[in-house]
């Protein structure tokens, strides 16, 4: 007798689920990233390495509730400069040699390199920079620090 209350409820719960199932289908809450790629800063100016101070974060561009979003974490590094690390994408597009982005009305172009990798650079030395960056965007940062920005188009 036990035995046929037990699959009486087992049969009942199977038949919940999948009644549920069919009714709220599973959807992920994190769309997947539309890019991701690293952010190396140094206190030099340079890409030599920091005189004090070195750090590196990853970056993710997710497209999140009809929005697209900069994410700045860090993965490496001793103290942390910016101070803010989401940021909003006004605009975002790839056409061939060029990744273009729009950040917060401040506008951004990394250019592909051989690796197939977008890359962007703002240093002290003229002969190292390498597209468009402004040192202003990452707020707390100083604008004289080395910002390499490196961004798979996966």
């Amino acid at each position: 007798m036990r035995l046929v209350y037990y699959l009486g409820g087992a049969a009942i719960l199977i038949l919940s689920i999948i009644v549920l199932s069919t009714l709220y289908p599973y959807q992920s809450m994190d769309e997947p990233p539309l890019l991701k790629g690293y952010m190396r800063l140094t206190d030099s100016g340079v890409s030599g390495g920091g005189f004090e101070w070195v750090g590196e974060y990853n970056l993710t561009i997710v497209y999140e509730g009809g929005d697209i979003t900069l994410k700045i974490n860090m993965f490496r590094g001793l103290g942390d400069y910016i101070e803010r690390h989401v940021y909003r994408v006004d605009e975002l597009s790839i056409d061939g040699e060029y990744l273009h982005l729009v950040i917060e009305g401040r506008e951004y172009r990394l250019v592909k390199g051989v690796d197939g990798k977008y890359r962007a650079v703002s240093s002290d030395r003229p002969d190292e920079v390498i597209g468009v960056i402004d040192p202003y965007f990452l707020e707390g940062v100083p604008q004289h620090f080395y910002i390499e920005i490196v961004i798979s188009s996966q």
